[in-house]
């Protein structure tokens, strides 16, 4: 066996991801990485103690969307400077599986479906470093009785975990991040949106479009065409083969082996 993808509850991630590593064994692991921290980084000593790929399916930095933006960040957006991101959902906390038990998940909205579009902001940003995080969870929604719920029903009595999150989130290098999620807010629509403001401009990523200032006039951009799969799943099962393989990464696989770009 050279590589195994490991799709079970979260709390599983890091025990079998380390047991597969350790056995020589490459690692597609599904987001989120582990429960804690220190799992987290456990599993990253054992990837670079057996020099084994350990890669975590964030799918959403394969989206073609996101693709484009990171390759026009720097000549675009320059620095970046603030950026918003949300994940919210109105009235569709997940009625099936185990996404309101607390010890199996791990937690809620924020754990499941936010850290997609945080992974990816992040991503987008370079990766800077974090400096303080001033946050808020909620679940007092799902908690109420006769809840009206698009997606199956769940047991309020039983409600463990958040069903929505806030945030204000500061960097080293001055830049400073807005965030929010939620399986269950009372708003108008569902949203995703990553909208990032740098010192040269400006863009949001889905849909995908370019704010820039030109000539002295303010200009409005959007792509006609973009490359990439319209199924994310596909090039990320292709950058991950191909780290295996030793043949060089984009997105988010990490190696320890010089050349292999890491995160």
């Amino acid at each position: 066996m050279d590589a195994v993808c490991i799709c079970t509850l979260n709390k599983f991630h890091a025990e079998i991801s380390i047991a597969a590593l350790e056995a020589g064994i490459h690692v597609l692991c599904e987001k989120p990485m582990a429960l804690s921290a220190e799992e987290c980084e456990a599993m990253l000593e054992a990837s670079k103690r057996q020099n084994r790929v350990l890669a975590i399916a964030y799918h959403y930095r394969f989206m073609k969307e996101a693709q484009a933006a990171k390759a026009i960040m720097q000549g675009e957006v320059g620095n970046p400077l603030v950026a918003r991101v949300q994940a919210l959902r109105r009235r569709k906390v997940p009625g099936w599986g185990v996404f309101t038990n607390k010890e199996l998940q791990g937690g809620g909205s924020l754990i499941d479906y936010g850290c997609h579009l945080l992974d990816l902001a992040l991503w987008l940003m370079g990766s800077p470093e974090l400096t303080e995080v001033h946050g808020s969870t909620y679940n007092t929604l799902s908690k109420m009785p006769d809840q009206v719920n698009l997606w199956g029903e769940f047991d309020h009595s039983t409600f463990e975990v958040d069903d929505h999150v806030t945030a204000y989130i500061k960097f080293k290098n001055g830049a400073s991040m807005l965030f929010e999620t939620s399986w269950s807010a009372n708003v108008k629509d569902d949203q995703e949106h990553i909208s990032i403001s740098g010192d040269l401009g400006g863009l949001s990523v889905f849909p995908l479009e370019i704010y820039s200032v030109k000539n002295g006039r303010l200009f409005d951009t959007s792509p006609a065409w973009l490359p990439c799969d319209d199924n994310p799943g596909l090039p990320q099962a292709r950058n991950f083969i191909n780290a295996c393989l030793g043949r060089g990464i984009s997105g988010q696989t990490r190696r320890s082996t010089p050349g292999f770009e890491n995160y």
